[in-house]
């Protein structure tokens, strides 16, 4: 996923990234999804080791993301003026551990 030649400027976040690949053609529709495995991506390993419960966890992952956002609030503390540190090792990005955030659970809806 940090290389170069499969992924255009990886070091910079871009949620859209698999979106737009995935529209590019119609016949890539079905690829670049989340739970997909390919040569590019072995996120979830690949052919006969990939991960049968791949589909689930990004299910559920989605559910507490949108449960998160529909029932809190989140900014940073006032004196916090940029975003946290991203630290990468190989293909996975860590944000600083030391960063705060604050959440509150959102009233009256």
């Amino acid at each position: 996923m940090n290389d170069a030649s499969v992924n255009p400027s990886p070091e910079i976040f871009y949620p859209m990234r698999s979106y737009n690949k995935r529209h590019s053609k119609s016949d890539q529709r079905n690829k670049y999804l989340a739970d997909q495995t390919s040569l590019d991506n072995l996120t979830w390993g690949y052919g006969k080791l990939a991960c049968p419960g791949r589909h689930f966890a990004v299910n559920v992952t989605k559910m507490i993301l949108a449960r998160l956002l529909m029932e809190y609030d989140f900014k940073f503390p006032d004196n916090i003026t940029s975003v946290p540190k991203v630290f990468f090792a190989d293909e996975f990005l860590f944000t600083d551990p030391s960063a705060k955030i604050m959440m509150r659970r959102r009233q009256g809806e």
